[in-house]
């Protein structure tokens, strides 16, 4: 495997932590099945932390990193617009 950094740089990874979705469908070779297209239309940042999981072994705590990225940007997108309605 691969090391995270060898194949992505650094604007990528900025990419995917402020426009997830149009990091993921211009800049990602995984696509898939429904499963990827429902959480990549519903939930993207966990399609994230999905496809940064297959770093564990090289960078384990960018995927820590990561999966914490996904759920505080998770989690105040879903505040914010609870507050806004």
């Amino acid at each position: 495997m691969n090391d995270f950094w060898e194949v992505h740089g650094f604007l990528f990874v900025l990419g995917l932590m402020f426009l997830p979705r149009i990091t993921v469908i211009f800049f990602s070779v995984v696509t898939g099945g429904p499963f990827f297209w429902l959480g990549f239309i519903l939930f993207p940042r966990v399609v994230i932390i999905i496809l940064a999981g297959q770093y564990w072994d090289t960078n384990p705590v960018f995927v820590f990193f990561a999966a914490l990225w996904c759920y505080v940007g998770e989690s105040l997108e879903k505040s914010i617009l609870a507050e806004e309605s």
